[in-house]
């Protein structure tokens, strides 16, 4: 879904969910400004995988991309 909408995204596994890494966002400079936008992508996390998630890096605050650490509500323990 991510990639139709021209984000650059990959993952990785983690002892207890994974990691989402998002290198591109069409959203990244109206996120500069009005950093409410990036909670789209939260809302997203929330409605389809549940669990906990933690964003630790983000494109709008300077960061090299917006790394998500997802912990699904099937491998929540």
């Amino acid at each position: 879904m991510l990639r139709k909408s021209g984000v650059v995204a990959e993952y990785s596994l983690i002892d207890d969910g994974f990691v989402l890494h998002e290198r591109s966002c069409p959203y990244s400079i109206a996120a500069k400004e009005h950093p409410e936008v990036c909670q789209v992508i939260h809302h997203v996390i929330d409605e389809t995988l549940g669990g906990e998630h933690t964003q630790t890096e983000s494109l709008a605050h300077g960061g090299k991309e917006c790394r998500f650490e997802l912990h699904p509500k099937e491998m929540v323990g």
